[in-house]
């Protein structure tokens, strides 16, 4: 078997099925990798959203300590509660320096992975 292709996952920590989504749709050559950013369930609005954002840029500093080929940020709301474009000028810090997606749902990396075939 050939090197392992690695996706870096970082989700709020409350969340309970993102990476078990993603480690059933992936190709046996990839690998998931998950960080958790702190959210706790009783966190609201914009400073829940505004406190787990924080640690986006720590988050992927230790998703690259395990030499990752991509980093995907897993968590919807996070990315759009400030309205649309938000991402594209808050300057995010590891969407500036790494490759980084935010995928709709695991669902549409499995229906990528189909095309793929």
């Amino acid at each position: 078997m050939g090197l392992r292709k690695r996706i870096g996952v970082m989700v709020p920590s409350t969340n309970t099925t993102f990476e078990a989504d993603f480690q059933m749709v992936a190709p046996r050559d990839v690998t998931t990798h998950g960080q958790r950013l702190w959210l706790t369930n009783d966190a609201e609005g914009e400073a829940g959203m505004d406190r787990m954002n924080a640690e986006v840029e720590s988050g992927a500093r230790y998703l690259a300590t395990a030499s990752v080929n991509v980093v995907v940020y897993g968590c919807a709301t996070g990315s759009f509660y400030r309205g649309p474009g938000w991402d594209r000028t808050s300057g995010q810090p590891s969407t500036r320096r790494r490759r980084c997606v935010t995928p709709p749902s695991p669902g549409g990396f499995a229906r990528t992975r189909r095309r793929r075939r």
